[in-house]
């Protein structure tokens, strides 16, 4: 694997080519949990990829290569993301501010993945980019903090304050469900 690695940062196009096969699926994992968006993914996962090989000089081999793969992906999303927001503000269309309706579920996702998706995307960027790296992608918060270049005491404090906003969102729809429904109940009775 270090083989590999080393091939790429000379520029070897058979070692992108690896790294792209082995990475392509995660790397679009990451886009579309961070947009909630196919399409965006997919522009993500491409840009993402044309900026590791363009810059595959720029990789050294003291740091984990997911490391610096992870910060060039959340890169791009941030930059795409920043893009398509100053659009939305220019052309003063706030209706298209998330495509949520027209995302499909692939077989891989769950309910219980959807309905964390859903809420994820109502969180900042902020929390939501360490949330992604921890428990969408299993990494050490010592290592969101060299992806984000943020201190490992922000990415604990992102992540706790991540998880409350996140359960008081979850509270807050439940309650209106429940109260929705006893609404609903109380009209079918009378």
């Amino acid at each position: 694997m270090e083989n590999l690695y080393q091939n790429f940062r000379e520029g070897d196009q058979l070692a992108f080519h690896k790294i792209y096969n082995l990475y392509k699926k995660k790397v679009y994992d990451i886009a579309l949990i961070y947009t909630n968006n196919h399409s965006l993914a997919e522009d993500i996962t491409q840009e993402a990829f044309i900026r590791i090989f363009s810059k595959h000089h720029l990789y050294k081999e003291e740091f984990a290569f997911d490391t610096w793969m992870y910060r060039i992906v959340i890169n791009v999303a941030n930059n795409i993301l920043r893009k398509q927001k100053w659009m939305r503000l220019f052309k003063n269309e706030v209706e298209e501010q998330y495509h949520v309706d027209s995302i499909k579920v692939e077989e891989n996702y769950d309910e219980h993945s959807l309905d964390s998706l859903y809420f994820l995307e109502k969180l900042p960027h902020k929390l939501k980019s360490v949330l992604v790296l921890k428990y969408y992608q299993d990494l050490t918060q010592e290592e969101i903090a060299i992806i984000l270049k943020i201190p490992v005491g922000t990415v604990k404090s992102r992540i706790h304050l991540g998880l409350k906003k996140l359960r008081v969102l979850i509270e807050s729809e439940n309650s209106r469900k429940e109260s929705d429904g006893y609404e609903i109940y109380r009209k079918r009775i009378t």
